[in-house]
């Protein structure tokens, strides 16, 4: 599915969950830190994907009602 030959041997590994993902996380990650610049799964990507459901989850125990999910913004500029 992922095109492996962008990682490093090390990571060459059985896939780990969500069809071997994780290799490609680590590796955005450490490329990120090494470039100083920012992978494209960040804290605010991350953040627009998982709050949704948070606050749903929320909303549910309160039963149902609405309730706003904050938008943190884009990442800064490097």
């Amino acid at each position: 599915m992922h095109d492996r030959t962008r990682l490093p041997r090390e990571s060459d590994r059985p896939h780990n969950g969500h069809e071997g993902s994780h290799h490609f996380l680590v590796d955005d990650f450490v490329t990120a830190v090494t470039t100083r610049t920012l992978p494209s799964v960040n804290a605010w990507v991350a953040a627009r994907c998982t709050l949704p459901g948070i606050i749903a989850h929320d909303s549910a125990r309160q039963g149902g009602v609405r309730l706003e999910t904050p938008d943190f913004g884009d990442a800064p500029e490097l």
